[in-house]
């Protein structure tokens, strides 16, 4: 179990209500490590200013991360955390290494095409 505020996907069920149930999506995958935990800080300081998107962690080391793991775009990136975006329930943005609340802002701002984010 991860110890954030954002919202937990913990199987394929709800994986799949949350990327066809909103129009913007982010799910952060990641750990309880030190990297990781930068990173569901930066996303839970923003999660007020961007009530246009939800967002979620899923835990790395879990066997239901795999569907989240398999997709395409994520395949080739090593390591973690990772953030994929999602909008309309498609892959729009996957990225690793964004870990400060301007780096994820500028992420989510390309992701979503929008300036969904209020400064």
């Amino acid at each position: 179990m991860l110890y954030t505020n954002l919202k937990h996907i913990e199987n394929h069920e709800e994986y799949l209500k949350a990327i066809h149930g909103h129009k913007n999506v982010m799910i952060i995958c990641g750990r309880m490590d030190p990297e990781s935990i930068q990173v569901y800080a930066a996303a839970e300081a923003l999660a007020a200013d961007c009530c246009h998107i939800s967002m979620y962690d899923i835990e790395a080391d879990s066997p239901y991360t795999q569907f989240l793991q398999n997709i395409p775009e994520v395949k080739n990136l090593s390591g973690i955390p990772f953030i994929v975006c999602f909008k309309n329930g498609n892959v729009v943005s996957v990225s690793r290494n964004k870990s400060s609340k301007a780096q994820i802002t500028e992420l989510l701002d390309n992701a979503f095409g929008l300036q969904l984010i209020q400064r």
